[in-house]
This record gives structure tokens, sequence and C-alpha cells, in this order.
């Protein structure tokens, strides 16, 4: 039962850059809502709500643009 395993490295320096990107943009998204949380109160909510199909659109262009290319 001492069986040992190594794991397989496959991260190289383009996926580990992407994968750095996502989490400084992904940080940076909740740090904005916090601090528009103290302004906008309990408004923000709605404000989420106006902007996530502006959002979703967005990213759907950028996918069929992607996918055409």
């Amino acid at each position: 039962m001492d069986e040992r395993t190594e794991l397989k490295r496959d991260l190289g320096l383009a996926r580990i850059t992407i994968f750095g990107i996502g989490i400084i943009l992904g940080a940076g998204i909740y740090v904005l809502i916090g601090e528009a949380a103290g302004p906008a109160g309990n408004v923000l909510l709605l404000y989420v709500l106006l902007a996530s199909p502006v959002a979703l659109f967005t990213g759907l262009s950028y996918a069929e643009l992607s996918s055409g290319i």
C-alpha cells in the first residue's frame, strides 16, 4: 500500500500566464464590486443585473468572432 505516484508536469509558460491573468482579472472584479457597494448601497444588485445581459452579449459576440476566425 505504499505506492508512490508522481504528478505529470503539464503546465507550460502560456498556460501559467493565462491562468495568472485570469486570477488578476477575477480579483479585480471583486474589488470593483466592493468599491461600488459603498456609494450604491442596495441599488448595486440592480446595477449588476442590468450589466449582466450586456456582458453576456459581449461574451457571445467574442465567441462568434473567434469561431469565425
